[in-house]
């Protein structure tokens, strides 16, 4: 059982991928000699296999087809048994017991780590566990229900296998039970806003709070990719176009109506972007200034959709040349640190934990004389004629 709920993948050598981009980020700012970055590659090896996007893409679709055709091949042989929904989740649970041994045989036998391979098994294994729960209550049971099970399945997998993917489809079918279950309420409909932009603040704290205790960056990208969609759910909780037509597609109403609060919403969907902006700079997260940025875009299409001053041509024509006149500028302003913010790429930050180890470890520079070492020559006469 332990071996089930344990992490997939090698966590020392996850985090040694790590020091190696903040090693490599080193080496190229000159900050490491060649025989120190040679030293450090030797000190933090990496024994998974490494493929470019191309070969991934490639063995992953590869996969997913060999595993269907499989599977079809297979159930030409039983198919008179597979036509009732028990006999269904019964091929499915064996699918994804199967799918199971060997994935985890191929991560640590083939040392595969997210080059495709493990990515689709992972896929498969995902689908095959839950079409055998939605088989085994003939479907029958809550929308609701279906979205409570997907997600202990994905909370389970990105625990284990810590993939990117898999923690989108986690997120996403938490929003959903949120929606849900506030939906459910008499007043619900009125509250689902405020709903949830609480649970996704809730979340991007929670998430900030496991990026502290995520010592082995195990889990680092897939925290990254949930940090960056609680932002966004926060924002488009709170803006007033997203508001406005949820709220006519869940009333059946067309077109859409102003809403109630229409005032504070139009207030979220100004001053949420400036905030994320503003921390972006105080605390240097380029990622929420990015996000800031792509949200005032969006408020200003929410607000050209509902008010319309220009014609489409030419408000799309002024604003993309005002952003690009804006963008050159900044970047040429900000070539040189301002106020702590620069445009020159930097990824030294991310690991900042990190820095400490590697300094300790590898980046060593000789110290002191421990103390005065005497003897060795002889003294006499008072310092006429000797030697000290």
């Amino acid at each position: 059982m332990k071996e089930i709920f344990a992490k997939a993948y090698s966590t020392l050598w996850v985090q040694n991928i790590y020091n190696q981009i903040l090693i490599g980020n080193w080496f190229e700012n000159g900050l490491l000699s060649k025989q120190q970055f040679e030293d450090c590659e030797t000190e933090f090896p990496v024994g998974f296999k490494q493929t470019n996007l191309f070969i991934k893409i490639g063995l992953f679709i590869f996969t997913i087809i060999l595993v269907f055709a499989l599977i079809g091949f297979v159930s030409l042989f039983f198919s008179d048994l597979f036509k009732t929904s028990i006999a269904l989740a019964i091929l499915s649970i064996l699918v994804a017991i199967c799918l199971y041994f060997v994935l985890n045989t191929f991560i640590q036998k083939n040392k595969n780590y997210r080059n495709g391979i493990d990515n689709a098994l992972i896929y498969c294994m995902i689908g095959a566990l839950f079409l055998s729960i939605c088989s085994l209550t003939d479907y029958k049971l809550s929308f609701l229900f279906y979205t409570i099970v997907l997600f202990v399945i994905l909370l389970l997998a990105t625990l284990k296998y810590a993939d990117p993917l898999v923690a989108v489809g986690l997120f996403i079918t938490f929003i959903i039970i949120c929606f849900h279950l506030t939906l459910e309420l008499s007043f619900g409909k009125l509250i689902l806003p405020f709903v949830i932009m609480g649970v996704s603040a809730g979340a991007y704290f929670l998430i900030k709070y496991v990026q502290e205790l995520d010592f082995e960056k195990y889990y680092f990208t897939s925290l990254e990719i949930l940090e960056s969609m609680a932002l966004a759910c926060f924002y488009f909780a709170g803006n007033y176009g997203v508001v406005r037509e949820g709220n006519a597609q869940i009333n059946n109403i067309s077109p859409s109506t102003q809403i109630a609060f229409a005032p504070l919403f139009y207030f979220f969907s100004v001053i949420i972007p400036i905030g994320y902006i503003v921390w972006a700079i105080k605390t240097k997260s380029r990622k929420m200034l990015i996000i800031g940025l792509l949200a005032i875009a969006f408020s200003i299409f929410t607000y050209r959709h509902y008010f319309s001053i220009l014609p489409l041509e030419w408000a799309l024509t002024l604003g993309g040349l005002l952003l690009v006149v804006l963008g050159i500028l900044l970047i040429k302003y900000l070539k040189s640190p301002k106020f702590g913010v620069s445009s020159a790429e930097q990824t030294t930050h991310k690991f900042a934990n990190l820095e400490a180890i590697l300094v300790s470890e590898i980046i060593k520079t000789p110290g002191p004389p421990t103390g005065t070492k005497f003897g060795g020559g002889d003294f006499g006469g008072g310092g006429a004629t000797g030697q000290y």
